[in-house]
Formats: structure tokens, C-alpha cells, sequence
């Protein structure tokens, strides 16, 4: 099934790779029962200017509608933050990024740096990117970019809701020759596997709306079902539920 699996996956990049891109465009695969998330993402050409930071000249690096990352002494570099809607029931299992080829913008760039942030409160000692949770990425990139085409991949969960959050990485960039590159079109694909369904769904409509407006893929919010137990408390006109045995149902409570 994997090999099968494969095969289709290779021919539905190839339909996306040849048809019109907009940017953030959701397109999932019906043919793999709903087992393949595929989202792509296209992106402007970066705009570069000269900055000054205690005397010393720096390039700074933008992209419309993208954050720069603000890791301590590493090039302050566009990223672009995802999240995405699991299916109910379902786990992430793998991750692949695909690109179009590389659009160099020259060397001999020096990159800004990011800035070490101090805390407000000093109540315990900090260091750096320490996240238990995080979920190191399954596949290497090193071979077609000089750093990863993903990092920083976490599944949180929002009112029962599980959300894959995971940072792309469309420019490049390579210190020791001072090269920018970067991929105006990205191919994110999530392969999930079945996994039990959270019980701290609650199903109700504020929730349902509270993640539309988080999530890439909000359509897909509403593959989310409640059992039964939840729909008759999702209607929310309870103060409060007792439980009790057929000789106690009728009891005035003395």
C-alpha cells in the first residue's frame, strides 16, 4: 500500500506543480481517503535593504506577509508559520516539502542577526529553544538546501481540535559566501495516520469557529464529530448534569 501510496502522491505534485499557484491554496487528496494533506504556498520576490547596527553595516531581508525569525545570533531570516487542522482521529506520520528551483539573488550579503531577548521576570534560567514537545522533523532536506526546508514541527491541541504547527523556510542563506536564494513556490505534504480520537472534544459551535480562524485548511474543521454524550451537552443550555440511579431519579432531594 506505502509503494501505491507513493506513486499517486509523485503524480498529484506533478498536477500541482503544472497548475496556476495562489498563495495558501488548501488542496487535499480525495483518492487516498483523506490520508494526505497537501497545502501550497507561493511567495514574492524578497526585498533587501541596508541597515546600520552599532556601526556595523547589515543586509535586512523581507517578504510581504512574512515574520523574520529572532533566534539569538542566527541570520534573521522570513519564515512562514503554518498550522494545520489534523483530521479527527488521525496523527501526523511524515512530512515532505517540494520546491521550485531556487531563484539566486547574488553573494556577498551579510545578513542581520537576531537580537537576544531579555525576560521581564528572571524566575528561572532560560535557554535556548528548549521545547520537550517539539517533534524533530522525519525527513533530511540537507541535500537540496543548506538549511532545513521545515523546522519546528509541534501538534498542539485547541479545544479538542489537533493543530500541526510547523515553520517553512522559502529563503536560504548561505553565510560563508554570503548568498541569498529563495523558492517562490512551496508543496507542503502531511501524511497522517489513524490514532485515537481526543476526548477533550467538545464539539461546540464557538469552538468550531475559535479554530477556522487559526488553521490553513478551515473547511475541514467540521470533519470533526461529536459523540453522543457531547452533542447533548454542546448545547450548552445545562447549568449542570446529575447522574443517578432509577430509585433516586424521582427523590425530592430529603
Amino acid at each position: 500500500m506505502k509503494s501505491v501510496n507513493k506513486i499517486l502522491i509523485v503524480g498529484i505534485l506533478a498536477m500541482f506543480l503544472l497548475a496556476t499557484v495562489t498563495p495558501a491554496l488548501e488542496i487535499k487528496s480525495k483518492t487516498l481517503n483523506e490520508e494526505i494533506i497537501v497545502l501550497d504556498f507561493s511567495f514574492s520576490e524578497p526585498w533587501l535593504e541596508k541597515i546600520n547596527i552599532k556601526d556595523r553595516v547589515y543586509d535586512r531581508i523581507t517578504v510581504d506577509g512574512l515574520p523574520n525569525i529572532n533566534d539569538f545570533r542566527e541570520p534573521r531570516l522570513p519564515v512562514k508559520p503554518v498550522r494545520i487542522l489534523l483530521p479527527q482521529g488521525r496523527s501526523m506520520e511524515n512530512i515532505e516539502v517540494f520546491t521550485s528551483d531556487k531563484i539566486s539573488l547574488g553573494a556577498g550579503y551579510n545578513i542581520e542577526l537576531g537580537a537576544k531577548v531579555v525576560p521581564l521576570v528572571t524566575t528561572q534560567q532560560i535557554t535556548k529553544k528548549q521545547n520537550s514537545n517539539a517533534i524533530k522533523p522525519l525527513k533530511s532536506t540537507s541535500d537540496i538546501a543548506p538549511e532545513p526546508l521545515y523546522s519546528d514541527v509541534a501538534v498542539y491541541t485547541s479545544r479538542g481540535f489537533s493543530i500541526l504547527h510547523i515553520n517553512l523556510h522559502p529563503v536560504q542563506y548561505l553565510p560563508e559566501t554570503g548568498e541569498i536564494f529563495y523558492y517562490d513556490h512551496m508543496t507542503l505534504l502531511v501524511e497522517t495516520k489513524e490514532s485515537s480520537v481526543n476526548r477533550a472534544f467538545r464539539g461546540l459551535p464557538k469552538d468550531y469557529a475559535h479554530v477556522e480562524n487559526l488553521v490553513e485548511n478551515p473547511s475541514d474543521v467540521y470533519s470533526y464529530k461529536p459523540s453522543s454524550v457531547e452533542k447533548l451537552l454542546s448545547t450548552e443550555t445545562y447549568d449542570y448534569v446529575i447522574i443517578t440511579s432509577d430509585e433516586l431519579k424521582n427523590s425530592d432531594g430529603e
